[in-house]
């Protein structure tokens, strides 16, 4: 039997995106080359619109958009392999009713259709070996994406609603780093939320294994700076870091209890650094919010706090804020420099 060039081509399509949809369901390494270059691109376009035009109309509901396109890919990808595939003969597939007379491409394209459908109206056939075995493997491809599918939309789906919860849970004891303080470790708490917080620890380790093995997740914005989990996680780190810097404040939280929190958050931005290009990482970023909280919570000056730990808390700052940036909740001052956003007035103001 000979084939044309269109069959190596398929072949190589259909490994590329096979490996694709292997690497991105089946492994921990997140998404594939296809999926991973594709949703970075469109999202980075997003990105931009969002900041661009300081609207959240299309990042609201990317996140789904980019979900479903993900299988769509796939299907199309592994539809136009089997087309290269029947294309590489001209004699592959024959019309019933004219048995002598080849199909074109069109004709070729609506019989891989009603293949990959498994409907199998019979005016199109596969002429004989190998194409009956070739068209066989198509539909069981099919089949077996959209187990794939559900088995990557489900956990998916699962972990943007725990992402969400883990959001709240911090919110809901305060929206700001100051807040968080005085509330959970303040004159009046007395550590009693204190195994709410080691809890909560451990899910945001889980959350950032999360993200590592679903990068999509990224993709999905709930719609404010204060339903960000770079925002919440920053806000925390924050409390947490300033109790390490000045261990003689007025504030309640345990030595120990404060590293297995502190590790527990460098876990999580260590967890999410793959994703971050050294372009992220040049990005100027303003500590002032974190500089005037020390100052005023411990009645020092940041100079007075240990160099070397003040500059790694600063360090894995940088990195939240940047993750805020890219998670779209962060938009960057008008000179470009990432920067917390701070209550003034008890109202929420823009950088």
């Amino acid at each position: 039997m000979e084939v044309s060039y269109f069959f190596y081509i398929a072949l190589g399509l259909a490994i590329v995106t096979f490996y694709d949809i292997f690497i991105t369901v089946l492994s921990h390494q997140g998404a594939g080359p296809i999926t991973h270059y594709w949703t970075k691109t469109l999202w980075s376009l997003v990105l931009w619109h969002r900041y661009k035009f300081n609207s959240d109309q299309i990042i609201k509901r990317i996140g789904p958009v980019i979900l479903i396109l993900i299988i769509i890919m796939w299907y199309l990808l592994l539809k136009l392999s089997w087309v290269l595939f029947f294309l590489a003969s001209s004699s592959s597939i024959i019309d019933k009713n004219s048995p002598i007379q080849h199909i074109d491409v069109f004709e070729t394209l609506y019989f891989i259709g009603e293949t990959f459908s498994t409907v199998g109206y019979g005016d199109y056939l596969p002429n004989g070996l190998p194409w009956t075995i070739l068209a066989t493997i198509g539909a069981t491809v099919v089949t077996t994406l959209i187990s794939f599918a559900i088995s990557y939309i489900i956990p998916v789906v699962t972990a943007v609603i725990d992402r969400r919860r883990i959001i709240t849970s911090i919110d809901s004891i305060g929206s700001s780093s100051e807040e968080l303080l005085d509330t959970a470790w303040g004159q009046e708490s007395h550590g009693e939320l204190d195994d709410y917080f080691m809890n909560l620890g451990s899910d945001l380790i889980q959350e950032s294994y999360k993200s590592h093995v679903y990068p999509v997740l990224r993709y999905f914005y709930f719609g404010q700076s204060k339903s960000s989990i770079n925002i919440a996680v920053l806000n925390l780190y924050d409390a947490i870091a300033f109790q390490a810097l000045f261990p003689s404040s007025s504030y309640h939280l345990s030595n120990p209890k404060r590293k297995f929190l502190l590790n527990a958050i460098e876990q999580y931005i260590e967890n999410l650094s793959y994703n971050l290009t050294s372009r992220d990482l040049d990005k100027e970023v303003n500590h002032d919010d974190f500089i005037d909280m020390c100052k005023r919570k411990s009645h020092k000056t940041i100079s007075k706090a240990p160099a070397q730990l003040l500059d790694k808390v600063l360090k894995q700052r940088k990195k939240l804020l940047v993750y805020a940036y890219i998670d779209g909740s962060c938009k960057p001052k008008s000179n470009g420099v990432l920067s917390k956003k701070r209550k003034t007035n008890n109202s929420q103001t823009s950088p």
